[in-house]
């Protein structure tokens, strides 16, 4: 595996089923164990959180019949979260 990352999306009754609000990547580097790993993960993961729910509150992306949808105002955000 190459890379690993974290996931923000939203909660259904299945286990990781939910629309994707916003995603990161987070590269896995020669050398790396389960712990150094993680420890990179974990710092993406507390510059997402915050990222999506803002996301969310400015209602730059919503769900909509079992789909999340991104309106125009979300486009340079949503780029920022993939990367």
């Amino acid at each position: 595996v190459r890379v690993h990352g974290a996931t923000v999306h939203y909660v259904t009754d299945d286990i990781d089923a939910g629309g994707i609000i916003a995603q990161c990547v987070v590269p896995v580097l020669p050398g790396d164990d389960e712990t150094t790993l993680a420890a990179r993960v974990l710092v993406q993961e507390h510059r997402l959180l915050p990222r999506a729910i803002r996301l969310l509150l400015q209602q730059r992306v919503h769900w909509d019949d079992g789909r999340v949808v991104a309106n125009e105002a979300a486009g340079d955000d949503l780029a920022l979260l993939a990367s």
